[in-house]
C-alpha cells in the first residue's frame, strides 16, 4: 500500500494500537448484546417496541440491526484511522535524490 507507514515505525506502532482498541470495545459491545439478548429475554420483555416485547423483538430482529450498526462503525472508523496515517506518513516522508550514473 503505497502511502502506508514504514511497518516498524512508531506510527505504524500507533496505527495498530488504536486498530486493536476500536476493534476490541466493539467486540466487547457485541459479546454484550448477544448475552443481554440471550441471558435476559425475561427481564428486557418489561418494554415494547412496535408493540412486541422488547426480548422477543431484539431476538428476532434487534441484535441484527445492532450487529449491522457495530459493523458499519468499526469499518467508519478504520477508514478514518487509515486515512490518518496514510497522510502523515506521506508528509514525513523524504524523497531521496537519484544517483547520477558516471
Amino acid at each position: 500500500m503505497t502511502g502506508s507507514p514504514e511497518p516498524n515505525s512508531t506510527e505504524a506502532k500507533q496505527h495498530w494500537r488504536k486498530t486493536l482498541l476500536t476493534t476490541s470495545v466493539l467486540l466487547i459491545l457485541w459479546l454484550l448484546v448477544t448475552l443481554i439478548t440471550s441471558l435476559a429475554p425475561k427481564q428486557l420483555n418489561q418494554w415494547s417496541i412496535l408493540g412486541f416485547p422488547l426480548g422477543f423483538y431484539l431476538a428476532a430482529q434487534g441484535t441484527l440491526l445492532i450487529y449491522l450498526a457495530i459493523i458499519a462503525v468499526h469499518t467508519i472508523l478504520t477508514n478514518r484511522l487509515d486515512r490518518k496515517y496514510q497522510e502523515s506518513s506521506k508528509t514525513t516522508k523524504t524523497i531521496k535524490p537519484k544517483e547520477k550514473k558516471e
